[in-house]
């Protein structure tokens, strides 16, 4: 009968274990930090050791480097997005404005042809002689709106 047996191994790798996370990655610092205190600093062992701290430590800066730049880069992409996002807020304020003004035009112009209409079917006058006539009440010098104008005009032929 085979015995299960479980062995667990760490590789390291140039002095530092394979795929450590950041957290052991300081903690490992932390460790050589406090044994260089206890150490001589003239020591050959402090030199060593320091050397294994700087690298360490310099491993955990270039971690939280890289940590660093992923966020500043989702920063960055996420100003670009607000950016566009009021753009295309204010072209599409832009549009319905310039959709509400179209309108406008189509609803007076509209109502300036019945009018003209009108006049046209009370005074038996020609097309273009009405937009003459229109014309004509447009020069006026008088606070009284054209489409007033118009409405006089429509009322004096029935008072004929």
């Amino acid at each position: 009968m085979a015995k299960n047996e479980t062995s667990t191994a760490t590789v390291i790798f140039n002095g530092e274990k394979a795929n450590a996370t950041l957290k052991q990655l300081e903690a490992e610092a932390r460790k050589l930090n406090a044994e260089l205190r206890q150490l001589n600093v003239n020591s050959k062992e402090f030199g060593d050791k320091e050397k294994e701290f700087q690298r360490i430590n310099g491993r955990v800066r270039e971690i939280r480097g890289e940590i660093n730049q992923t966020g500043g880069a989702f920063s960055k992409l996420a100003d670009q997005a607000n950016k566009y996002q009021q753009i295309l807020q204010m072209i599409t304020v832009g549009l319905i404005g310039f959709g509400a003004s179209v309108v406008g035009l189509i609803k007076g112009n509209a109502k300036l042809e019945d009018s003209l209409s009108d006049i046209r079917k009370t005074t038996k006058l020609t097309v273009d002689e009405v937009k003459k006539l229109n014309t004509e009440l447009g020069k006026i010098d008088t606070r009284t709106s054209r489409s007033d104008l118009r409405e006089m005009a429509v009322v004096a032929q029935f008072a004929r």
